[in-house]
C-alpha cells in the first residue's frame, strides 16, 4: 500500500526535521480525511499506471505514416471547422481578435 511505511513517530520526527523551529504553516486534516485520500490514491494510481502502458505501447506499435495521416486529417477538420467571428486590419496587417468599446 502507499502509506504502509508511515508511522505517527516517524512523521512528527520528520516535520519537527523539516520546519526547524518554526511552527506548522497548515492545519492538518482529519485521520479519516487522509484514510480517504490515500483508498483513492490506492484506486486511482494502478488504473493511471495501466492507462499509460496501454497508451505507450499503442504509440510505440503505430505506424508513422498512419500517425502522419492522422494528424492531417485533425489539421484539416480545425481549419474547416474554425471561423473568424470578428476581424480587422490593423497597421497594414489582419489581426485575429477585435474589441470594439462601449
Amino acid at each position: 500500500t502507499i502509506m504502509a511505511g508511515r508511522s505517527t513517530e516517524a512523521q512528527h520526527t520528520k516535520r519537527q526535521e523539516v520546519a526547524g523551529d518554526e511552527d506548522l504553516f497548515y492545519t492538518e486534516g482529519l485521520e479519516e480525511l487522509l484514510e480517504a485520500r490515500v483508498k483513492i490514491a490506492e484506486w486511482s494510481i494502478p488504473r493511471a499506471n495501466q492507462r499509460l502502458v496501454k497508451e505507450r505501447r499503442a504509440r510505440a506499435d503505430e505506424d508513422p505514416l498512419e500517425y502522419e495521416d492522422r494528424v492531417d486529417r485533425f489539421c484539416t477538420f480545425l481549419q474547416r471547422s474554425m471561423v473568424a467571428e470578428v476581424s480587422q486590419v490593423g497597421d497594414e496587417r489582419p489581426l485575429t481578435q477585435g474589441k470594439f468599446s462601449p
